[in-house]
């Protein structure tokens, strides 16, 4: 098998194929017992009638088109990567001849990208995030956060103080309280206390 390859417009390749005829031929016979099998000729089991009288039936174009239906792709694929040419898109045949058999196919490549020095023109100055005391005052101020722990002993029959997290996320006054305060006052109120216990005195501990 014969290619020449030529780039064209705008990222294509046309691929110029010639069969040989010792090709062509076996896909004529091939295409012939396909359809034999498929044909009734009276007096003849199917694919069991002579060529002659198969070929009068259906007509010689209807084989050659069968032989082309499977050898066209074959090729075309074949001319691709002996070309070593990378399709983008599916090859399109663009014209077909006979004796020998030759075709044209054309396979799109994919598109070239060129970036422009664009690094120059995007270029931002970096601005400086200035934040005053204010702001941050204001800010936990807005949120309910405390600047301090609380001092003194729990109370209400508390065993610890709640974690910093109440502290963080939530006011601790009487008219707005935290829901982990809230849940810790109840939690550790809920604990039941065993009666204390006296140890024995080290004199009774004989005997």
């Amino acid at each position: 098998m014969k290619v020449s390859s030529t780039e064209l417009p705008p990222r294509q390749v046309s691929l110029a194929i010639e069969v040989e005829q010792e090709r062509l031929d076996h896909a004529m016979d091939d295409a012939f017992r396909r359809l034999a099998g498929r044909v009734d000729v009276p007096g003849f089991r199917r694919g069991k009638a002579p060529r002659s009288m198969v070929e009068r039936m259906i007509g010689r174009e209807r084989i050659v088109e069968e032989a082309l239906d499977r050898l066209v792709p074959e090729v075309v694929t074949e001319a691709i990567e002996q070309e070593k040419v990378e399709p983008y898109t599916r090859p399109r045949v663009e014209s077909i001849e006979f004796d020998p058999l030759r075709l044209k196919a054309v396979v799109g490549l994919a598109p070239k990208v060129e970036l422009g020095d664009y690094k120059d023109g995007l270029q931002v100055p970096p601005e400086e995030a200035k934040v005053e005391d204010e702001q941050i005052k204001s800010t936990r101020s807005s949120n309910g956060c405390a600047t301090r722990m609380p001092s003194g002993r729990p109370s209400n029959g508390q065993s610890s103080w709640a974690t910093p997290l109440a502290w963080i996320c939530g006011r601790t006054s009487k008219t707005r309280k935290s829901r982990y305060w809230t849940a810790r006052t109840r939690s550790m109120s809920s604990i039941p206390r065993e009666p204390s216990r006296r140890l024995a005195s080290p004199s009774s501990w004989s005997g």
